[in-house]
């Protein structure tokens, strides 16, 4: 009985397959941070599993806010040529 009480569940989590064709970098984003938050609980409690998968999610999702940034920044500057070009 005691046994149950000092078990800690891990949390469950999907394994990423490849990419949808049809997803975003905005999306990806999303699914890392969804899974970013699975990990941060077990590492509190000293899963060093958890950690280190923590730690590599951080990492790809650096790694994405920047590709997002600069599809954001690419897509404002086609946007502003195209105002530039429809007003001439």
């Amino acid at each position: 009985m005691a046994d149950d009480l000092s078990t800690a569940s891990l949390p469950q989590y999907s394994v990423p397959g490849p990419q949808v064709v049809g997803s975003t970098k905005y999306q990806q984003l999303l699914a890392v941070i969804e899974e970013l938050g699975k990990d941060i609980r077990p590492t509190y409690t000293g899963n060093k599993i958890c950690a280190e998968r923590l730690k590599r999610s951080i990492v790809h999702a650096r790694i994405l806010v920047r590709e997002c940034l600069l599809e954001a920044d690419k897509d404002r500057q086609k946007a502003a040529a195209e105002a530039v070009a429809k007003n001439q």
